[in-house]
Formats: structure tokens, sequence, C-alpha cells
């Protein structure tokens, strides 16, 4: 009957809709219900009534020409929007953002009909913006806001501004290694460029970086003797680096090995997958992994044993014997893993390597990443969040391993007060609407997240932008 064609329409639209349509709560679902239920129902089932217009991809480019979005550049950005719905007669696009830094110059753009299918840029006329010359090193978030027939879709673009504390050097050849490195930053958030090995020409390139990270992955012959000039102009500035790869001593260099990593090699083709910290160690105390396995890179198959040189310290060695990390200070630092780092097997231990090497040079992780282990006992703490800063509400997600059955997530404000708890948790992902306990929408600001499991803690900064 016609009540039985009504209700199976809105079941459809719901069901396919939230399970398939990655747009759901985003674009307007009272469209979506009177297309579906006055429209053809069985619409819902064999694809989708409405356009559905999407971000495909986009480019910029920098008035500075490096590449780069630095203080004082203008930015113009290239947008192609995508359509996987039916066809649409007009689709605008508006592009705005809450960044101070930020001044949009032209920020709207008429992409005329886009067909099912279809992917279409604005490259004759590229949405532009101004960056402050005041702006610090920040993820600037850009708000897409598409209009297609008469349907509102939003997205979010962010663009790094300014020089991060790191530079991700790829020199490992053909592979991509270099994504756990990143992801492993951002699980951190630590900002970053990444740049590949052949980029540089030369070390004044790198002296505006706080750290290198130089990642060799299992190419053969890494650093030749153009990457050593840079590696060793970079060092002699007062530069800090964390070298990885099982076979950096591929370089054929033992003036570099010996003057800048401070080890020497005894042994370019050991086969141990298992590495321990040393006790007291400010790096590696505690720890201890497997190098094989996934969800690690699972490419070590002749892992180096080096010796620590003079005034250099030993921080990792294998179970089974044979040091694979040297730590060095004086007018520079450095930390040289004699395996990949992307060959870490548990992410979260390859997290904990990371932030404890970055801290040592002095550079600040936002996630605080308490993880300890015992003989029989591990503890750990990991917090997520995303976006950050937020506007309407924000995405928390969080890993523990504890030994107390109570997690509780409590969010604060500037002055300390307690404005939102959320007790007895039992997922791993929460969604924060911006309110407090009394459902009141809180106003703009710094508000800060504590999750606590136990005796054990851990806090993420959160940006309120209404």
């Amino acid at each position: 009957n016609q009540n039985e064609k009504i209700g199976d329409a809105l079941f459809d639209a719901q069901v396919y809709y939230y399970n398939n349509f990655f747009w759901w709560g985003i674009i307007s679902q009272h469209n979506i219900f009177c297309l579906n239920l006055y429209g053809e129902p069985s619409l819902a089932r064999g694809g989708y009534a409405v356009p559905v217009i999407s971000d495909h991809d986009y480019e910029w480019l920098d008035s500075g020409g490096n590449g780069y979005a630095d203080p004082g550049d203008t930015i113009s950005l290239t947008i192609a929007l995508t359509n996987s719905g039916i066809n649409a007669a007009s689709v605008t696009l508006n592009v705005l953002s809450d960044d101070p830094y930020i001044t949009m110059l032209d920020s709207n753009f008429d992409y005329g009909s886009i067909m099912n299918g279809e992917i279409k840029d604005n490259a004759s006329d590229p949405i532009s913006f101004y960056i402050a010359d005041t702006a610090p090193c920040h993820n600037c978030t850009l708000h897409l806001n598409i209009t297609a027939d008469g349907l509102n879709f939003y997205d979010n673009i962010a663009i790094l501004i300014g020089t991060p504390p790191v530079l991700i050097v790829d020199d490992d050849g053909d592979a991509e290694y270099e994504t756990y490195f990143v992801e492993s930053l951002n699980r951190l958030n630590v900002s970053y460029h990444l740049l590949d090995s052949d980029a540089l020409v030369s070390d004044s390139s790198t002296h505006c970086y706080d750290a290198l990270i130089w990642l060799t992955g299992d190419n053969p012959s890494p650093i030749d003797s153009t990457r050593m000039i840079v590696l060793s102009g970079y060092l002699n500035n007062g530069g800090k680096l964390l070298i990885t790869g099982q076979d950096v001593e591929g370089c054929q260099d033992a003036g570099f090995f010996n003057n800048y990593l401070h080890a020497s090699v005894i042994d370019s083709s050991a086969y141990r997958m298992r590495v321990d910290g040393v006790d007291g160690d400010p790096i590696s105390n505690g720890l201890t992994y497997l190098i094989i396995g996934s969800p690690g890179a699972n490419n070590q198959d002749s892992p180096t044993i080096i010796s620590p040189l003079a005034g250099a310290d030993s921080i990792f060695s294998y179970r089974l014997g044979g040091c694979c990390g040297v730590r060095y200070e004086n007018s520079f630092k450095t930390v040289y893993l004699s395996y990949g780092f992307e060959a870490i097997a548990a992410p979260s231990l390859a997290d904990t390597v990371m932030k404890r090497i970055l801290e040592w040079f002095n550079i600040a992780t936002e996630i605080e990443e308490i993880t300890t282990w015992h003989d029989q006992h591990k503890t750990s703490l990991s917090l997520r969040v995303s976006p950050n800063p937020f506007r309407d509400k924000v995405n928390i997600d969080f890993a523990a391993e504890y030994d107390t059955e109570d997690v509780a997530l409590r969010i604060y404000d500037a002055t300390g007060r307690m404005v939102k708890e959320f007790n007895h948790v039992t997922e791993t992902t929460l969604l924060w609407n911006g309110t407090d306990n009394l459902d009141r929408k809180l106003p703009n600001g710094i508000y800060f997240l504590k999750l606590q499991a136990g005796d054990y803690s851990a806090s993420k900064k959160l940006l309120l932008i209404r």
C-alpha cells in the first residue's frame, strides 16, 4: 500500500545514505528524504538521486616560488571537484577561513554544470589568499562551501603555513617508506616538510629546520657525495639528525661515519629482529620491540651491527647481541639507527621511539603519550583529535591498554574549570559538539582535553572557533 511505499522510501534513504554516502550528516538530510520520498524510491537502491559533489584534488602555487606557504606569500589555489551523483546544472564554490593570519583575496568560483563522473577545476580563476608576515608555523584550515542545484556540501583543506620544526628527507630510492615517518609525526601532531633527497642541492636549504629525519629504507647505496656535503654542512651549523636504515653504511665514507655519526660498522649483514633499549637512556629506556612483521614495513633482511666511537653512547642493541643505535651530542646532535625505523612492527612503539628522539632534540610533541614497560605489565595511552581547530564538532580518538576498569575524558577551559565530562567511557571514539555538561554552547577559545586511565593520563589542547 501507499504507506508501505513511503516507509520503504524513507528506510532506503536512511540506510543507503548512512552506510554508503560519506556526506551523510553534512548534506541537507531534508533534501535527501524529499527527493527519495517524492521521486522514485528505487533510485535509493540503484544510485544517488541527487548530485554528489566532492573535492577531488587540489594544488597551490606560492608567490615566493619555493613550494611552501610562507608568511608574506600569496597563495593561488586550484580545486578540482567531482560529481558522483546525478548531473548538476549549477555548481558554485565559496572558500572561507577563520584563521586570523589569512586574508581571502578571491574566494568564489562558478563551475557551471558538472555531469556525473566529470571532474572540473577552477584553474582559469584560482582561489587566492594572503598570509600575514607575522604568521607562526601552523596548519591553516580552509572551509569549502559547495552548492549544487540547491544542495549544500562542505569540506576542509589544510595547508601548512611557515617553516615546521622537522624536515623528512626521503633517500630510499623508489620505495615509499616515508609514509611510516609521516604517519608517526601526524599521530604525534608534529609539523614537517617532506623532500626527496634528489631535491637537496645545498645545506643552506636545511638550516631553517630544527631537525632532519633522514631515511634510507633498504636503499643499498644511499648518501652520495652531494648528500654528504648537505648533511655535514647542516650538522656543522649545529643541526640535529635522526638517520635510519639497514644500509646507511652503503655511503662508503668512513670519515662521515666517524666524524658525524660517531659509529663504526661491525657487521653489515646481521639478521637480528628484536631490539632492546638501554636502561636509563633518555630515548630507549624500557623499550623492546620487533623489526619484523606487520603493520611495520617488514623490509629488514640485513640490519647492521655497529659500535659507538668515543663520546657516543649505545642506545639500542639486538636481543642476540650487537649495538644497533648510537646517540651523540656535542656541537650537534645525532641519532643513528642501523635498521629501518619503518620496520618497527607496533605503531605505538614506533611513535614512542619517535617522540623520545624528538624530545631529546628539544622538539615538543603535542600529544602526551605515556608508555611504560615492565616484565609482566604494559600501560599505554594515546590521544588524537580532528579537526583542530574545529567549529561545530570534534572527533576524539584514543587507544589505551591499562590495568583499570575506568576511563574518563574531561574537558577544561583556559582557566582550569571543568566544562565537560565523559565518565565510564567504553568506546574509543567520541564526538564533542562544543557544549558543556548542561548542553550549552561554549564560547570560542582554547580548551584542554584530558584522558585519565587509572594513574595514567594524556592530554590535548583544542581550539574552538565558531
